[in-house]
């Protein structure tokens, strides 16, 4: 037995099975965050719940930073897959921009603590930045696609200040939803029906009258 495969031996309590440790490690750290925050997750608890050594992370994450930088690339694709798959019965282009908000705002409820660590701008971006940086990109192409087909005419500037809006709304909205100080003014029992409410308000039509 190597070194290597010492270190990731497994325990009687050990869950890790299908010899794939690193995306083992990410799963985990991602549950750990979802249900205590990112204040309570370390590498070390991380091996301790899936049943390896100390070590055994180091191997693959220079750093909790490195490791939740990695959640964040994984809930990077996930936000994407959800704005596509809400996108997928819009009729019109405005439809469509109106409704990857309402896929992004959903994302955001259903997985606050990922949500935050998503917008941490401390993340280790080193040693997994091509990564990330690919995970970013992808999540905000369907958004840029959209506003270009509302503005078909608009320049690159206009379509770029489009989806700034866009994104700005549906941010906020989803950061105010999770602090709960978006209920005096919004039904927060029925979140499809205010994210509809806010999402669209927007028209980026009007971004052309700046040319």
């Amino acid at each position: 037995m190597t070194a290597k495969n010492n270190i990731e031996s497994k325990t009687n309590k050990d869950p890790y099975h299908h010899g794939d440790l690193r995306n083992t490690l990410v799963n985990t750290a991602r549950s750990l965050l979802e249900k205590d925050g990112e204040k309570a997750l370390s590498l070390r608890g991380v091996a301790r719940k899936v049943g390896v050594s100390r070590a055994a992370p180091y191997h693959y994450f220079k750093s909790k930073s490195a490791l939740l930088s990695a959640v964040a690339t994984v809930g990077y694709m996930e936000l994407t897959g959800t704005m596509v798959k809400e996108a997928k019965t819009a009729i019109t282009p405005n439809d469509k921009l109106n409704k990857l908000g309402v896929g992004y705002i959903k994302f955001a409820v259903n997985h606050p603590q990922l949500f935050t660590l998503m917008s941490d701008p401390v993340l280790d971006t080193t040693s997994t930045s091509s990564e990330l940086s690919k995970a970013r990109e992808a999540s905000a192409a369907p958004l840029l696609d959209a506003v270009g087909a509302c503005i078909p005419k608009g320049t690159k500037e206009q379509i770029a200040a489009g989806g700034a809006a866009a994104w700005s709304i549906v941010h906020g909205m989803a950061t105010l939803y999770n602090s709960k100080r978006l209920s005096a003014l919004l039904d927060s029992n029925d979140l499809e029906y205010s994210a509809q409410m806010v999402t669209y308000q927007l028209d980026v039509t009007k971004i052309l009258t700046f040319s």
